[in-house]
Parts: structure tokens; sequence; C-alpha cells
């Protein structure tokens, strides 16, 4: 920004010092001039197409305004045509200027006249006529500041209220296609886009030749809190488990409410069963962290299942049977007293009707 107002303010002085030495080619250096702005402006618009016309705007409106004093001083004063650029001047400065900046360009405008009048030669050779000159050129600098604002300031705010409506309605399609992809209690993946964004994981872990982990959670005491205590309970119980989700798994994680008390993750695993174990581990127990619900203590009790791609199956769908059959042998065996509230599928010790025998090593 700083380089092109150089360059324009550098093209400005060359046309006064054109003008001063050699006024019979003025006219060469002022579409230079022009010309140099117009390329300044493609510049900007290449570089930054939301904020270059706001940016280049004043510096572009005063080289104009530049090389038209300049005109008319080298040439023959408010007597010129040249001075009926002058009101274009204000009407481009109106269109792209700020308010502040448009007042300031007019009195400038308003000075600059009554200088040319007082310094110029032309105008003292005929002073009743030099005054009416005067007169109209600042009625007609004026009338047009006046209407040119006026409009401006009407075009401006209807350009601010299209704005702001196309905002909202960005705004409200995002939301749609928020709530359109998300469990709108919890805030998390609904199970259609959690299943899409699974596929797409696996697909990636599949051409990486990379391990992928679906990780299934059922909730054991939803369904006898949210009876007991109602719905405001049984809600609250869902939020904190995507809460301790959030906490414990990784944020780029799709995370997916799967069912009225299930959930379901799929992340890239690096590690064996160990690892598995101790993710398990660590979600129960943040999971089973006591909170107070009108003065009662409710602790929410869950199980886990895990299967494994490409070892417990080569698709989203046979992964996820593969975690929820664990998760059924972890919480049997939970009911019994027998095991842990998580267990790893493993395809080599599957029945054929894919039960998991026992516990993972």
């Amino acid at each position: 920004m700083g380089i092109v107002a150089l360059v324009m303010a550098l093209g400005s002085l060359l046309a006064l010092l054109i003008a001063r030495r050699r006024p019979g080619e003025l006219h060469l250096a002022s579409p230079a001039v022009l010309a140099l702005g117009v390329l300044a402006i493609g510049l900007m618009l290449w570089r930054d197409r939301r904020h270059a016309d706001t940016r280049l705007a004043l510096p572009f409106v005063l080289t104009v305004h530049a090389v038209v004093l300049a005109q008319i001083w080298f040439g023959r004063g408010l007597q010129g045509s040249t001075m009926l650029a002058l009101p274009g001047i204000l009407v481009l400065a109106g269109a792209f200027c700020s308010g502040r900046q448009f007042a300031g360009l007019t009195g400038l405008n308003l000075v600059a006249v009554v200088l040319i009048f007082v310094l110029h030669p032309s105008e003292t050779s005929a002073p009743d006529l030099a005054w009416l000159r005067l007169l109209a050129s600042l009625l007609l600098l004026g009338g047009t500041a006046l209407m040119v604002g006026i409009v401006s300031r009407d075009f401006k705010r209807q350009v601010a209220a299209t704005q702001r409506e196309v905002l909202a309605a960005r705004q409200a399609q995002a939301l749609a296609e928020h709530r359109g992809a998300h469990d709108a209690l919890t805030g998390l993946l609904n199970r259609n886009q959690g299943q899409r964004q699974g596929e797409a994981l696996l697909a990636v872990a599949a051409a990486q030749q990379t391990r992928c982990a679906v990780l299934h959670v059922d909730l054991r005491e939803f369904r006898f809190v949210n009876d007991s205590l109602g719905p405001e309970a049984g809600d609250q119980v869902l939020q904190r488990a995507a809460a301790a989700l959030r906490d414990v798994l990784d944020e780029t994680t799709p995370l997916v409410r799967f069912g009225s008390d299930e959930f379901l993750a799929v992340f890239n695993t690096t590690g064996g069963d160990q690892a598995l174990t101790q993710l398990a581990q660590g979600l129960l127990a943040r999971l089973a962290m006591p909170w107070s619900f009108h003065g009662m203590e409710i602790c929410s009790e869950a199980s886990i299942g895990i299967a494994v791609f490409p070892e417990d199956g080569g698709n989203l769908q046979r992964l996820i049977r593969q975690a929820q059959a664990a998760n059924r042998v972890a919480r049997q065996a939970v009911g019994q007293g027998s095991g842990p509230a998580y267990r790893l599928a493993d395809a080599a010790r599957h029945r054929a009707g894919g039960e998991p025998l026992g516990p993972a090593p």
C-alpha cells in the first residue's frame, strides 16, 4: 500500500514538473499518471481482492486530483474546461472514500478554487467576470458535494444492509449445515456424518497402510438416570459423556453420537493393544467422575468395545459390528463381576458368529 501511494505521488510530481517546464506536454504526463493509478489498482486487486478498493481509493483520487489541479493551474485557470473534472473527482471520492475523506477532499477543492482565483494571472484581467466564475465554481462544487454526499451515504447504507443480509444468510446456511451434521444436544457428529468421516479416515488408513481404531461407548446407567431423575439429568449425562470423549481423544477425532446412549469414535492408532487398553481405562475413569445433580451425586458407568482396522475388518460397518460385539461381552463381564468394562475385538479369537471369546490379552 505504501509503495503504491509513493509511486502515484511521484507520478503526480512528474506531471507537475512537466507542466512547469513544458506546459504543452502536460497532456502526455496526465494519462501516464492515471495509467499508473489503474495499474496500481490492478495489482492491489490481485494481491488482496477484499480490501483493495478501500485501501487504494484515497491515494488514487488524490493523484487524479493533483493532475487535474496542475492542468487547471498551468492552463486557463477557472476559465478552462478542466474545471469540470473537479465534480467528477468528487463523484469518484463519494463512491470509494470514507465520509471524512470525502469531506476533506471537498474542502481541498474549495480552497484550491479560491487560491487559483486569487493567484492565477488570467483571473486579474476581468475582475467582474472572475468573481462570477468563482461564485459559479464554488456553487458547482458545493452542490455536487452535497448531492454526492447524500447519494453516497444512502448507497453505502444500502450496501451495508445488503452485506448484513448476505452475512446473515451465510450464517443461517452454516448453522443449517452444522445442525444437519451434528447432534443438537451434545454437539458431536450425528450418525450419518460420523459414518462419512469414519469411512474417509479408513480410506486414508488403507492407502497409507496404517492402523485405525473404532471405539464404541455404551452408557450403562443412562436409562436408569433418565427414567428415575428425568430428562434433564439424562441430558446432562449425555453432555458430560461427550465432554469426556473430547477431553480424552484428540480434537481431530470424529466423535459420533451413535444412538440414544451410545457413542462412537474413529481414530488413527500407532500403538498396540496396550495403548488402546490404556485409552479405554482413561476414558472410563473420566466418565466415572462423580457430579452433582440437585444435591445428588451421580456417577456415569460405561462399557467400551474396540475394533482395529485392518485386523478386525476391512470396512467401517464391519468394524462397528465388531466393536459392538466386544462391548456386549464387556458389559456381560461387568454384570457377572468377571472382567473389566472394556474389551478389544480380536478376529483370530472370534467364533463364526462374530462374538469375542474372551478378554484380550
